[in-house]
């Protein structure tokens, strides 16, 4: 029977994996899906043993419970997936009453996405994952997709992503950030009380959403002159910190004071630097390059 089977490899011309096709299959550790795979049904892997995926491109639709309590610690998942359906991957629990995709889960080390929208809450509160790579296909960012990620340190955000969501990153290990120009939005505590230490903000953002970067623990930030909407207390709570707001007209305050949060100090000024160092010369007249 099916839980015997400790390997399987689906054969090019499949299209479909029906409901419940290998469910428990408590011995399955690996499986090759074929690149005409479009569908994988309900419960299909539920209660394997499979700890690597591969979901090639060809995949649109990911059923309800479909790899539910896979011990998975690596994946790749790829192309036009139009329905990945809450739960299809957890094994731990719920957030809000609802099964969510990979969260709270424990074992997920890796993961490569080449997803266009990455979903709301797909690793929601993932402890354990160190390793991830965002495809340049990637365009949003979904709310707390990778909130409470704390073992996540870097990644690259691709130059391809216009929004980064809610929660996306909140309570992330992330300690560098670099935000590319591609990106627009950057949403309600996206990054709060993760810990970035280094902030580099593109010139392409024009909205700063509430406590986007509430709590991070930062010395200097650069408000980039892209921006045209900053929310409140956006940088509260991340001790002393001067922001550096690139302003098209010089000396002239634009954004509200309750947008910096407290024990913030707010320098608006042209964004010219004749000492090659990192602060614009309005906050650092000395051109001596010590900062």
């Amino acid at each position: 029977g099916a839980t015997a089977l400790t390997t399987v490899i689906l054969g090019e011309g499949i299209e479909v994996i029906g409901e419940a096709a290998f469910f428990h299959a408590v011995k399955l550790n690996a499986i090759t899906l074929p690149t005409t795979l479009k569908t994988i049904g309900e419960d299909a892997f539920n209660d394997t043993s499979l700890t690597s995926l591969n979901i090639p491109p060809s995949v649109t639709s990911i059923g309800p419970k479909a790899f539910l309590r896979a011990p998975i610690e690596s994946l790749v998942m790829g192309g036009m997936i139009e329905d990945l359906t809450s739960g299809a991957f957890t094994g731990r629990g719920t957030v809000n009453g609802v099964w969510q995709d990979f969260s709270i889960c424990t074992t997920l080390r890796s993961a490569q996405l080449n997803l266009i929208s990455i979903p709301a809450q797909l690793f929601y509160r993932c402890f354990e994952l160190t390793e991830l790579y965002l495809g340049d296909s990637v365009e949003t960012i979904g709310n707390s997709a990778f909130y409470e990620a704390s073992g996540l340190t870097s990644l690259s955000i691709p130059n391809s992503v216009t929004e980064i969501g809610e929660g996306a990153f909140r309570s992330s290990g992330l300690v560098s950030l670099t935000i590319p120009t591609s990106v627009q939005v950057v949403g309600e505590e996206a990054f709060a009380y993760s810990a970035v230490e280094s902030l580099d903000l593109g010139l392409g953002v024009t909205e700063l959403a509430n406590g986007a970067f509430r709590g991070i623990p930062i010395n200097v930030a650069v408000i980039p002159k892209s921006v045209e909407i900053l929310g409140n207390t956006v940088f509260d709570f991340v001790g002393k910190v001067a922001i550096i707001v690139e302003s098209l007209e010089g000396d002239i305050e634009q954004f509200s004071s309750s947008s910096f949060g407290s024990n913030t100090q707010v320098f608006y000024c042209l964004a010219t630097n004749t000492d090659s160092d990192y602060y614009p010369d309005c906050i650092d007249d000395d051109d001596d390059n010590d900062g």
